[in-house]
């Protein structure tokens, strides 16, 4: 009887362990800054990721288009080569227009998620937050208000 147990205990060992998620970090590309703006009652999503390298990472500005905030992540994940994840973001800035129009769904999509840490930033940007992500594609930094950011002055086009 005990030998029974421990063959038990060892198959569902074996199967637990081959249940985990794997997640190589140069094999996804992690969210770092997201940008959401209403355009024409669609939502305009943009996200600066980061894409890991032997020699060096990339920077890469994502824009798309979607009728609803759920549907904004799969858009990325259809014009990217690898799978986009939101482990790494640190930051969400949203245009004045999506704003007004209320936050409370994204604030608890983000909430509820996991894989977003605790120490996320969200800022409303005047007019656009295209705009900042496009001044932001350029400059690494840990957070979104460092004190290089904090200085930039972005020209409006």
């Amino acid at each position: 009887m005990v030998a029974k147990r421990k063959w038990i205990l060892v198959l569902l060992i074996v199967i637990l362990a081959g249940c985990s998620s794997t997640r190589i970090v140069s094999e996804v590309q992690l969210i770092h800054s997201l940008g959401l703006d209403l355009e024409d009652q669609k939502i305009k999503g943009a996200a600066i990721t980061h894409i890991y390298g032997k020699e060096k990472t990339q920077v890469e500005l994502l824009e798309t288009k979607s009728s609803n905030l759920f549907t904004i992540l799969p858009d990325f994940n259809a014009i990217t080569p690898s799978q986009v994840e939101l482990g790494q973001l640190r930051s969400v800035i949203v245009g004045r227009k999506y704003a007004e129009n209320g936050v409370e769904t994204l604030v608890h999509t983000l909430c509820r998620d996991p894989a977003i840490g605790s120490r996320l930033q969200l800022a409303v940007a005047e007019p656009k937050a295209l705009t900042i992500l496009k001044g932001m594609r350029h400059i690494i930094c840990k957070f979104l208000f460092s004190s290089p950011i904090a200085s930039l002055k972005i020209s409006k086009r």
